[in-house]
């Protein structure tokens, strides 16, 4: 499975995505705010981030995706897929960060569209 990080300011949402995605045996670890999933970022090394696009501010959410696209992966590591999480999708549209998004889910997210991308986006052999 993959090596998820989880990145929302929702402390339920967290939870529960958490265990789902747990359950179905992925690695998770959560951040409610953008500094955390900075640190968490170079420790794990995660092949996905999921993330809401305010965290809590969208800028924040923006400056992350930035930061992710320029995270250097170990040599023949694919860069890490971003799957933005948003009630508020359409303002990544026309900002230089949309292009840098694998994957746009609107909220409320069902769980088993979020499984299916995870299953999409996932390198071959991802957590092996």
């Amino acid at each position: 499975m993959c090596r998820l990080l989880l990145v929302d300011d929702n402390v339920q949402l967290l939870s529960f995505y958490s265990l789902v995605l747990e359950q179905a045996g992925h690695d998770v670890r959560i951040a409610e705010t953008c500094r955390r999933a900075r640190v968490l970022l170079d420790e794990i090394d995660p092949e996905i981030v999921i993330m809401d696009l305010r965290v809590p501010e969208m800028e924040d959410g923006l400056g992350l995706i930035r930061t992710l696209k320029a995270h250097a992966r170990p040599p023949g590591s694919p860069p890490v897929k971003i799957v933005v999480t948003s009630g508020w999708t359409e303002h990544l549209a026309g900002t230089p960060e949309s292009h840098s998004v694998d994957c746009i889910l609107p909220k409320p997210v069902r769980m088993d569209v979020l499984l299916e991308s995870i299953s999409r986006l996932a390198p071959a052999g991802a957590g092996r």
